[in-house]
């Protein structure tokens, strides 16, 4: 057997292998390059630097077959998933690597094809964002890799203005910005571009990033600071507003008068979470000024919740040695407002681990305390700061018993953390697997095994035989499906895995036939059979939420496969499920097709369909992908005004103010539905589209007297209080901020 490390002039010493030299590596014959180096190692992140700069040390064309080969390649995903499901860096390893080769690659011209493919791969990456969103991270990452590598290519900078249209909840658009004010800040449209974005632009996330990067790229152009203050002032998203502060905050931080304004503004009775930031900057920027000190103290009893907790938390980690702070936190922590006492036990139990009553309070809460979220903090720093305390782990796994399934999970997770090796543990999570008297802590006990234990030999059959042995029904949170997802997401690089995973699709329990399609779809997407099995679920089985799932999938993975398509676009029209319909309007809108077909299919599920959710998600696809139709503008106006559905006619709103704010009929359209849309709530968290209306008069016409006029108005005559309420905070919020003193700075 060859000794690779040694012949790629590697050391071993005890356990710790040395990283190899490129120019070793790249001496390597390409059998060797492409078997034993980068097919052996282009999982491994510590080898990533030394294969990239072999590829720029090997022939071009070589270099462009590892590239090739590192595109082929499959990674679990699922496997690299932060909170809330958001996929992290490592989950695109093999084709950020291939783009860290192409990058080192000296002549570029000589594997133009690959070049192509690594660019469309990247690009449909970002455009799908499938199976999982990306992560912050990851986001940039991406795209700043994308920009940076196609910056000369003509094609790159308008498909990155493009990403724009992403969802909110998406960092692609945040990232995109970045990408284009640092891969093109000697661009002199550039400059104009980002101030038009941070003034103007439709999304929120856009406008953020845009400030941000004005800030710190342009801060001595003298049009920066007026934006600043204009954001600060006027905008009606308080992230936008928070982010022009934190900015102020931190680039004119030798302007007295900067300090002034917010001083005074943590004080006054303004938008809670901008005061909340407002309070961050002062603590964390003049920490040696007496005043912020007690303008915090007084902030600990301040009438709003998120105000008071902000100053809570500054306090715990600028002022840890002061005995005054100290005695105030542990009043705070055995008060009766969740909230309050969450952050504080964090504090107290990071910042004072060795006092003896922090310990007391601790466990005080995990015995007695009512509210599960203080319970779960609780647990969490007792876990994590009293590992070796001999009650410690008999008081969380008598916490396990509980309705709450968060702490359930908590208590699994902190026990898996730190008791891991612990011979008990695996027998103790393995009785409670198997127990059918708490199906929330049997399911936590499922996954704490899985995700604990994936390099046990015996723990993959032993999970298999728990599907194999519940039949119980769906009601009861079927554990089996979550045995299934474990198995997918944990050993999904064995081929028995794929193979189970395509006989449970026939299995004669629904929940589990879905989650093995769900499963097959997002993590073998690449493997012919997949497709195929999805198809004849859509038109075959028997069950609606099975077929559900089905076309879901297709419509997020496959929506540029033809046939998927056209059964798609079939079901869109013709399901009587409208949450089948919404699924697939969904997928419809990601797939950013420019079809007229598709065009068609909206604008008659926005005028027509008999859901609310489908007409908003039609509207929404048919506004921002066809704005320049001459029929979209018309159909907008109508559903704002005439539509019977409070619902359609805000997202109607929404939707005009976006992408026809400059229209000169836009103006006197908000002003009429500001004061005279019909709407009477049902449900207190339905949106009202008069306030609709007033949101968008604020933003882009704030300045125009009919705007204060009508604020005014509805702050004293409207029937909702929502309306009253908002007018009012508005009102008080521009006259807070006059625009003399921002101007003066």
């Amino acid at each position: 057997m060859v000794d690779w490390l040694a012949l790629l002039g590697m050391k071993r010493t005890a356990e710790v292998v040395f990283q190899p030299i490129p120019g070793d590596l790249a001496k390597a014959s390409p059998r060797q390059l492409h078997h034993e180096i980068f097919g052996k190692h282009w999982q491994d992140e510590a080898w990533h630097d030394a294969l990239g700069v072999t590829a720029g040390l090997i022939d071009a064309r070589l270099a462009g077959k590892m590239i090739e080969f590192l595109l082929t390649q499959n990674v679990n995903r699922s496997q690299f998933l932060k909170q809330h499901d958001y996929l992290e860096k490592a989950g695109l390893s093999h084709l950020l690597l291939a783009a860290r080769c192409f990058a080192e690659v000296k002549d570029k011209t000589a594997i133009a094809q690959t070049s192509i493919r690594l660019r469309k791969t990247l690009q449909r990456e970002v455009e799908l964002e499938y199976p999982y969103p990306f992560d912050a991270e990851l986001a940039a990452t991406l795209v700043t890799t994308i920009a940076a590598l196609w910056k000369d290519d003509p094609e790159t900078l308008p498909w990155l203005k493009e990403c724009f249209r992403f969802d909110y909840l998406s960092y692609i658009p945040t990232a995109a910005v970045q990408a284009i004010a640092q891969t093109w800040k000697d661009d002199p449209q550039t400059l104009p571009w980002l101030k038009t974005c941070a003034q103007f632009h439709e999304s929120w996330a856009v406008q953020s990033a845009a400030v941000r990067e004005l800030a710190q790229g342009w801060r001595d152009d003298p049009d920066v600071l007026p934006i600043l203050e204009s954001c600060v002032q006027f905008h009606q998203k308080w992230e936008v507003r928070s982010v022009a502060v934190q900015e102020l905050a931190r680039g004119w931080r030798n302007d007295f008068r900067i300090l002034l304004w917010l001083k005074t503004y943590a004080q006054a009775h303004g938008e809670p979470r901008l005061r909340g930031t407002v309070l961050q900057e002062l603590a964390q920027g003049w920490r040696t000024d007496l005043e912020v000190l007690a303008i915090l103290k007084r902030a600990c009893s301040d009438s709003e919740p998120v105000v008071r907790v902000v100053a809570v938390q500054e306090l715990a980690r600028g002022w840890r040695h002061s005995p005054e702070v100290l005695a105030m936190l542990k009043s705070y922590a055995q008060s009766n407002e969740h909230m309050y006492v969450r952050l504080v036990l964090q504090e107290l139990a990071r910042g004072w681990q060795d006092d003896p009553e922090v310990l007391a309070i601790l466990k005080k809460h995990i015995q007695t305390g009512e509210d599960g979220a203080v319970r779960i903090v609780a647990i969490q720093e007792l876990a994590r700061g009293w590992r070796n305390d001999p009650e410690t782990l008999t008081l969380i796994k008598n916490s396990i018993h509980t309705d709450e399934r968060g702490l359930q999970h908590t208590v699994v997770q902190e026990i898996v953390r730190g008791w891991k090796d612990d011979p008990d543990t695996l027998l103790w999570l393995k009785k409670l697997a198997q127990s059918h008297e708490d199906r929330i802590a049997q399911i936590e006990a499922i996954k704490g095994i899985a995700q604990g234990w994936r390099n046990d030999p015996e723990i993959l059959s032993w999970l298999k035989k728990l599907v194999q042995l519940d039949q119980r029904d769906w009601q009861n949170d079927f554990p089996s499906t979550t045995v299934v997802q474990e198995i997918a997401r944990g050993w999904g690089d064995r081929l028995e895995t794929l193979s189970w995973l395509k006989k449970l699709t026939q299995t004669r329990f629904w929940t589990v036939r879905s989650t093995a399609i769900r499963e097959l779809a997002q993590g073998w997407k690449d493997d012919p059979k997949t497709l195929a099995i999805l198809k004849r679920c859509v038109q075959f089985d028997e069950d609606s939420f099975v077929r559900n799932t089905a076309v879901r999938e297709l419509a997020r993975g496959w929506n540029d496969d033809p046939e998927a398509l056209a059964i798609i676009k079939k079901h869109v029209q013709a399901d009587q499920d409208k949450v089948m319909r919404h699924v697939v309007v969904e997928g419809l809108v990601r797939s950013k097709r420019k079809d007229l077909e598709t065009l068609a299919i909206f604008k008659n599920l926005a005028q027509s369909d008999e859901d609310v959710f489908v007409k908003c998600e039609a509207l929404q696809g048919m506004a921002r992908g066809w704005r320049a139709d001459p029929e979209t503008l018309a159909i907008l106006k109508k559903l704002a005004q005439f539509d019977e559905h409070g619902t359609v006619r805000c997202a109607a709103i929404d939707e005009l103010v976006r992408g026809w704010n400059t229209a000169s009929e836009m103006f006197e359209l908000l002003c009429d539905r500001a004061q005279d849309d019909p709407f009477e709530p049902r449900h207190k968290w339905q949106e009202n589209p008069r306030k609709a209306a007033l949101k968008a008069l604020v933003h882009y016409y704030v300045n125009h007297p009919q705007t204060w006029e009508l604020l005014r108005d509805r702050a004293q005559n409207d029937p909702h209080e929502q309306v009253r309420e908002y007018a009012t905070k508005q009102l008080a919020e521009l006259e807070l901020i006059p625009s003399p003193f921002f101007s003066s700075l």
